[in-house]
């Protein structure tokens, strides 16, 4: 990243951009900060500079950095917002989604490798708990020193001692789940993946349905319970997929003359029946460009990212989706609202978080059946439940700001990531990101 100091400036505010940059040192977050702090009428010029000074194997070294995705797509974002016109403009914007596609890819293609790594030791843990075996044991302590997990080793090591072993591997079950969980999410999007995880989860399945589990300590017994519900589901080969819709929550009719476009949704939330027939909150766009209506920016146009993908349906990490006519991506949303007029433009993410996170709460209190229709969790639904209301999203989930003024979507966190670049409705009415 020594490249980043060599950027020349022509004027004070580019000079100290230079300076900047080499105050960073090509360090993803100082870049990131060092391109907010900027004046916004700046940006377009010194991201197209950032972007021209790197070759793509700079670009793609930055972008697996900690907070590196996030910086390139900002510096992606500031150049798709030069001029109508400006030269270059595309191509900048097309190099630096290339680089955040391998990135995204090569994560996903490391993280599936750890999984299959995870589930062979969780699979000698879990023989090693109900059958206990001191080969099992031995034999998950030098695949953990192998990989240089030290405290997983210990604990594995401390299984061939008996019940004080016992003690100790029952404390791992709850991670246990987590990686049950995540590796069941990714196999129903990967069908090759599914069949690589089959004889690690067939072997931990059967341990656990053999398993004397209403014997174990309340924590332990509901650890299994979950796990044994996730591996259920992977080997009936049944996805949690919300019912078709789109439909009011409260069951009733959708308002005439809808004018806003529902494809992909699920269920909406009836105190937003008026929103769905005012056109006005439509985006306004004409020849790429989306017309910003509210924050610092209204008024300005932006480039709706990846606008050539209009009308067509696009697979990205096992996600599948359709663009619109205007290239904005249509998600497979379980619960659509809208925030108050007042939030709009605030740059407050976390509080239009919150609000959806309140009405959709609302909703499932008043009615428990909900959660099935949306193909929500228990922990998705003690989340939504709180009180008072989360600022975050639900595990395994996220709020989309959709293009649409104030409508928010409820998400599958990896399909939205998939998707990863695409115009937002924050940048358009939720005042950007700060």
């Amino acid at each position: 990243m020594t490249q980043l100091a060599r950027i020349g400036g022509s004027t004070p505010q580019f000079h100290r951009w230079d300076d900047l940059l080499r105050d960073a040192a090509g360090d993803a977050g100082a870049l990131l900060a060092a391109l907010q702090q900027a004046p916004a009428a700046d940006r377009a010029g010194l991201a197209a500079r950032t972007l021209d000074a790197l070759s793509d194997a700079q670009l793609s070294a930055l972008a697996a950095q900690p907070r590196g995705a996030e910086t390139l797509r900002a510096l992606r974002d500031a150049a798709a917002d030069a001029p109508a016109g400006a030269p270059g403009a595309d191509a900048r914007v097309a190099r630096a989604d290339g680089a955040l596609r391998q990135a995204d890819e090569a994560r996903l293609a490391k993280e599936k490798q750890e999984l299959l790594l995870d589930l062979g030791q969780i699979a000698l843990d879990i023989v090693g708990i109900f059958e206990p075996t001191p080969f099992a044991d031995l034999t998950n302590a030098g695949i953990s020193i192998w990989r240089g997990n030290w405290l997983d080793a210990g604990l594995s090591a401390v299984g061939v001692i008996p019940y004080l072993g016992d003690a100790a591997k029952l404390g791992k079950l709850g991670k246990f789940g987590k990686v049950i969980e995540r590796a069941v999410e990714l196999a129903k999007l990967d069908p090759g993946f599914a069949d690589q995880l089959r004889p690690a989860l067939r072997k931990i399945k059967d341990a656990i349905d053999a398993a004397p589990v209403d014997s174990l300590p309340g924590p332990a017994r509901d650890a299994v319970r979950s796990m044994k519900g996730k591996l259920d589901e992977f080997f009936s080969g049944a996805a949690k997929t919300p019912t078709t819709g789109p439909r009011m929550a409260d069951g009733t009719p959708l308002p005439a003359n809808v004018k806003l476009d529902l494809r992909g949704t699920s269920v909406i939330d009836p105190a937003a029946a008026s929103r769905l027939t005012d056109a006005s909150r439509l985006p306004q766009v004409s020849n790429g460009k989306v017309e910003v209506t509210h924050g610092p920016e209204a008024g300005t146009t932006k480039t709706v990212i990846l606008s050539k993908e209009a009308g067509q349906t696009v697979t990205k990490d096992g996600y599948t989706i359709t663009k619109d006519a205007n290239g904005f991506p249509i998600f497979n949303s379980r619960f659509d609202t809208f925030v108050p007029d007042h939030l709009l433009g605030t740059g407050k993410e976390a509080d239009h978080f919150r609000y959806a996170n309140e009405r959709l709460g609302t909703l499932l209190r008043q009615n428990p059946e909900l959660a099935k229709d949306m193909g929500l969790d228990a922990a998705q639904v003690k989340h939504l439940t709180k009180q008072p209301p989360s600022s975050a999203p639900p595990p395994g989930l996220t709020w989309h700001h959709h293009q649409d003024v104030g409508r928010m979507q409820l998400v599958v966190r990896a399909e939205h990531q998939a998707h990863v670049p695409h115009t937002g409705g924050m940048s358009i009415w939720g005042g950007g990101y700060k």
